[in-house]
């Protein structure tokens, strides 16, 4: 970028004088009442460091300043947005600009960078009072990551105590260099409200670094919050592309920010945290990384690797596009202490199929996955431990856990399976999706080991709400409610299932515009007050295959259907056995649907009923 200096002035004005560079003006005569001067240039010609000086009456005690031997008189730099050429920087990427830039960043409120490549040797210290930085298109070079040496650092923006938090400034705007090599490359510590932007951050040990220290005193806080960093561009070849440190002792830790990035390549870790203690406060944060890829990083490295994680919560994790050269397992591509959850955040991904994720589900409130074919198998064990995370080597002890954090999840056409182990569940399982975000995801209930007699629902299921659930080879009988019930639009799909007694209540239920479905032969080896029973709205349905019988089961009627809108529709299955009690009970403007089977079609031993408006055909 070179300066282009246009002078529109009266030709009555004869103050305004001319040099070529800086030791022209200093050693120049120059017109006595000029009040305003220009160089061309700073050192020689071309070289960006140009511009306007005002005479001042005093050493401004900056180096965009110069006294001019002849006269004695000092004049200072009178452009509103400095470089760091007009503080003397080469920008050739060989000789040292360190003093330079931090002499124009600590100088002035405003600073441009021409796009050059500039080698610095020790850290840039951004002050509080420089405002905005717009280096667009310019590089930053450092000695590299083992040097020791950080690149820009930004420190103390906005700290205090509460009385003073809010004063100032706020959201300031830095369009920063890309940083080469460095320890750190953009070193963030207790700064809050940063709106920071940067094309390129590689070959460091850390791309952006925030850290969060002990407050001093007590009263006055440090914190790192509300910052926003974007890397548009990439970050490339470093230990860590964002990497957390956050003490107890900081009264607010890290909370609030946004960290996101286009490209994370050949890093080890995209995402670290080092804390001292469970007590340190990392809340509400939110990294989003659109392309993840670990190229050639080698074994252990990591996506997310996090030392201590007990009192995080509600932080979100966006990895949009599949992360790629991730091979799983081997990889473990999450890393937390043995026994401990990430987080009571959200993790959001294309697709999580092919990954291993110990310890980062339940997820908290909002675990999301994005559009994909990904499947998530999460298992539950009653024997084991309180304290498990739904991993089959550190399961859920009970259903309501994994439907707790199932009913949070925002699968966008992905499928979460829960696996159930061995053993009779007495809980009352509920899955609401009234008032959570389930979206368009595929849930589905299965015995893990295939056979539905090993697995017992004995506390009755209950659906509401736009929820889609399939039951896989289970087994379901509760005497004290429904066995399995849709309520409110909820939508229960059975495959290869069996009843068992629920005396007094129902097999199965739908209400209030819910729907169950068989889609294969079961069997039913217990009665009850019906079999199925459909209220206001509720749809039954029957696909295909066989229903068998075991030991003729009493039902006060097979099937129950009253109502307007409520339905039971046969299509082509088949009954093996005998039932008794009656086939069926029909009225209020419901309908049962055979397909003209006849009126022996249903089990049962003495004939169904219509009435009050009901059909039987």
């Amino acid at each position: 970028m070179m300066n282009i200096v246009v002078l529109c002035f009266d030709s009555r004005d004869q103050r305004m004088e001319v040099f070529q560079n800086r030791s022209s003006a200093m050693s120049g005569a120059i017109t006595s009442g000029a009040t305003s001067i220009i160089l061309l240039s700073h050192t020689s010609a071309g070289d960006d460091g140009g511009g306007v000086y005002r005479l001042v009456g005093a050493n401004p005690g900056h180096a965009a300043s110069f006294q001019n031997t002849p006269s004695g008189t000092w004049w200072e730099l009178a452009d509103a947005v400095a470089t760091p050429q007009q503080f003397g920087a080469r920008g050739d990427g060989v000789t040292d600009d360190t003093v330079a830039i931090q002499g124009v960043i600590s100088a002035w409120p405003a600073v441009a960078f021409p796009a050059r490549t500039y080698a610095t040797r020790a850290p840039i210290q951004v002050p509080t009072t420089c405002l905005t930085i717009d280096a667009a298109g310019a590089t930053l070079v450092g000695p590299g990551k083992a040097a020791g040496i950080d690149g820009i650092v930004f420190s103390g923006f906005h700290q205090g105590s509460d009385a003073g938090l809010m004063d100032g400034v706020k959201g300031q705007g830095y369009r920063l260099p890309a940083l080469v090599g460095y320890r750190r490359a953009l070193y963030i510590r207790n700064s809050a409200w940063l709106v920071i932007e940067l094309d390129l951050i590689k070959d460091s040990g850390a791309g952006v670094f925030v850290e969060a220290t002990a407050d001093q005193p007590a009263q006055d806080r440090r914190f790192c919050v509300q910052n926003r960093v974007f890397v548009s561009s990439m970050i490339r070849s470093c230990d860590a592309a964002f990497d957390l440190s956050c003490t107890r002792l900081s009264t607010e830790g890290i909370q609030g920010n946004w960290f996101g990035t286009t490209y994370v390549s050949a890093c080890r870790t995209a995402i670290r945290g080092v804390f001292d203690s469970p007590d340190t406060n990392y809340f509400f944060n939110e990294f989003y990384i659109q392309n993840l890829d670990r190229n050639g990083t080698g074994t252990g490295a990591k996506c997310i690797d996090f030392n201590i994680l007990l009192n995080s919560s509600k932080n979100k994790y966006a990895f949009v596009l599949d992360p790629i050269n991730f091979t799983g397992t081997g990889d473990d591509f999450v890393n937390v202490p043995a026994g401990q959850i990430i987080d009571n955040g959200y993790f959001e991904s294309n697709s999580f199929e092919a990954y291993h994720w110990p310890s980062f589900l339940p997820g908290g409130d909002r675990t999301t996955t994005r559009p994909g074919d990904g499947t998530l198998a999460i298992y539950v064990d009653p024997s084991a431990s309180i304290g498990g995370h739904g991993s089959s080597a550190s399961p859920y002890n009970t259903i309501a856990r994994a439907v707790s954090e199932i009913q949070q999840l925002d699968g966008f056409g992905n499928t979460v399976v829960i696996r159930l182990a061995t053993a009779e569940y007495s809980e009352r399982v509920s899955i609401d999706g009234r008032y959570q975000n389930l979206g368009n995801m595929r849930l589905i209930l299965t015995s893990a080991t295939g056979r539905p007699q090993d697995v017992v629902l004995k506390g009755g299921v209950e659906l509401r709400g736009p929820i889609f659930v399939l039951f896989e080879r289970l087994t379901f009988g509760c005497q004290t409610r429904a066995a399995l019930q849709a309520n409110d639009g909820a939508t229960a799909q059975l495959v290869l299932h069996r009843f068992i007694n629920s005396a007094g209540q129902f097999h199965v239920a739908a209400f209030n515009g819910g729907v169950v479905e068989h889609h294969t032969s079961y069997e039913i080896a217990g009665g009850a007050l019906a079999h199925a029973c459909s209220r206001f709205g509720g749809r039954l349905r029957w696909l295909g295959g066989t229903v068998t019988l075991i030991g003729a089961p009493v039902f006060g009627n097979f099937v129950d259907v009253q109502d307007s809108g409520s339905a039971a529709m046969f299509n082509g299955i088949g009954f093996s056995g005998s039932a008794v009690g009656q086939r069926y009970s029909v009225a209020v403007n419901g309908s049962i649907s055979t397909n003209g089977a006849g009126a022996s079609y249903l089990p049962g031993s003495t004939p169904g009923a219509a009435g009050l408006g009901g059909v039987y055909y």
